[in-house]
């Protein structure tokens, strides 16, 4: 992002939080539901995100507390909530959006949230080493994040650099046991990516888990995207044979066997 784009994406989100603080000191009445999709990228948040869309008394945004810093966080979210006409209202956020981005404990954030009547949704991805080829992958694929099932898969092999690779590891790991911690006390509803949304054929029953956990009716779901690296890694990484030997040297050396998970 150069900088006459970051400029306009501050003038965009400054222009929305203004308005958002406004919708929030009005008396106006909030959804029924609320609720926070509390996860990591590239744990299939963006996919839930679609599904959960299906519903149509749901509105979902995605990363609302991303990039840049919003003066009054819970405050911001709230006036969110305020401006739709669903029933239903959630977004998703990521743990190091609210250390690194907004500066506030996450374990306070989520814990006004709800002391507030939102409900938590907390999505995790089991498999570290598959989580961070899919950054780093979309990454060289010019910040490829999503497909649709309409796009196409670049299959052009990329080089990764081992020790990058196993840094990345690390900091997936890491977050996941912080973000253990603070679920703790935390009422939430766990759902793991490998078994509740790799495979399209839990894709409704795993919905359904979450409408009846919000306390509405169940409708069909479909989504818009496919997943972005569905073949063996060996179809993506130029120098897969290397990674493999890397990989084998550390404690991840488990995260190897999965090599049909995407």
């Amino acid at each position: 992002m150069n900088h006459t784009e970051f400029m306009q994406l501050f003038v965009h989100i400054k222009t929305r939080e203004v308005y958002a603080y406004l919708l929030s000191a009005l008396p106006t009445t909030l959804p029924t539901n609320k609720f926070v999709i509390f996860a990591q990228g590239r744990s299939g948040s963006q996919l839930l995100c679609d599904l959960i869309n299906t519903h149509p008394s749901i509105h979902c945004d995605t990363e609302i507390l991303r990039k840049i810093r919003v003066l009054f966080p819970l405050q911001y979210v709230q006036g969110r909530a305020a401006r739709i006409q669903e029933n239903t209202y959630g977004f998703k956020v990521k743990i190091y959006q609210l250390t690194d981005d907004q500066k506030i404990d996450p374990h306070s954030f989520l814990t006004q949230l709800h002391n507030q009547e939102w409900k938590i949704i907390y999505l995790k991805r089991l498999n570290a080493l598959r989580q961070s080829l899919s950054m780093l992958i979309a990454i060289n694929r010019r910040n490829a994040w999503h497909l649709t099932s309409r796009q196409t898969v670049d299959l052009k092999k990329i080089y990764i650099n081992p020790e990058k690779l196993i840094k990345e590891i690390e900091r997936r790991l890491n977050y996941l046991n912080l973000e253990k911690d603070l679920l703790t006390d935390l009422p939430h509803l766990p759902l793991v990516y490998e078994s509740d949304l790799l495979n399209p054929e839990n894709h409704q029953t795993t919905l359904n888990q979450i409408f009846d956990y919000l306390g509405i009716d169940s409708v069909s779901v479909k989504t818009h995207f496919k997943r972005t690296t569905a073949l063996p890694l060996s179809h993506y990484i130029q120098n897969y044979d290397e990674i493999v030997h890397s990989i084998n040297q550390t404690p991840y050396a488990e995260f190897l066997a999965d090599e049909n998970q995407g």
